[in-house]
């Protein structure tokens, strides 16, 4: 699903040409580029500032949920930390439900693994979810989907967290990753449809947007 654009705070960005870890951005005459060139490039810099902010020490975590179906319960879950891609979570998870033949074509996931003794249910893998993501912003990406799949399952158990219940400690990676690749598109994560998978996947693209691309950017973006 597509996401509402993603905005940084103020006092956060980082001018083109600013040193970082030894390196500089790459540096744009933005006197020979129209209007709207020049908001281009200044969404990519918000999503160069974005990617390094997050990368940085004890900051942010990255999630991916599978779920049954398009809006059905989770059926597998991963968390890494963004910073050092430590895995912090990796579980298979007992819907108890039914998976969809068309949800099991995208991530091969069956009942069979799901149901297999020791999978543990949404609510008994929700403290270990609260621990790793207390205080760090959520990344995902398409994160609205990904939000709103855990918040189905936490109403759907009766649970709640203060952090993970609260919209404004996600972020979304797929906008951003658009604006860095100076597009409106909304551009495949890739990353094989397995949480664990995923989540690395999504890592890679934030490392990539610690730099801005040259401009004009090149044909195969």
């Amino acid at each position: 699903c597509p996401s509402p654009m993603t905005s940084w705070p103020a006092g956060e960005e980082m001018s083109a040409g600013t040193e970082v870890s030894g390196e500089t951005t790459n540096m744009i005459d933005v006197a020979t580029i129209s209007a709207q060139d020049h908001q281009q490039i200044e969404l990519a810099q918000q999503a160069v500032d974005f990617a390094r902010t997050m990368l940085t020490a004890e900051r942010a975590v990255i999630l991916d949920v599978e779920t049954v179906s398009l809006l059905g319960p989770v059926c597998e879950i991963a968390v890494i930390d963004a910073a050092s891609a430590a895995l912090l979570l990796d579980t298979l998870v007992n819907p108890g439900v039914d998976m969809d033949p068309q949800a099991y074509a995208v991530h091969g996931i069956t009942d069979a693994q799901v149901r297999a003794r020791g999978v543990p249910s949404f609510a008994e893998v929700f403290p270990r979810l609260q621990a790793v993501a207390e205080g760090r912003t959520v990344l995902a990406y398409n994160a609205d989907y990904d939000r709103d799949t855990v918040w189905a399952d936490c109403r759907r158990y009766g649970l709640f967290d203060r952090w993970l219940m609260n919209a404004g400690n996600w972020a979304d990676v797929m906008v951003m990753r658009s604006q860095h690749r100076y597009t409106t598109r909304l551009l495949r994560n890739g990353g094989g449809h397995r949480a664990a998978d995923d989540v690395a996947e999504t890592r890679r693209h934030l490392l990539e947007m610690t730099e801005l691309v040259p401009w004009p950017p090149p044909a195969h973006l």
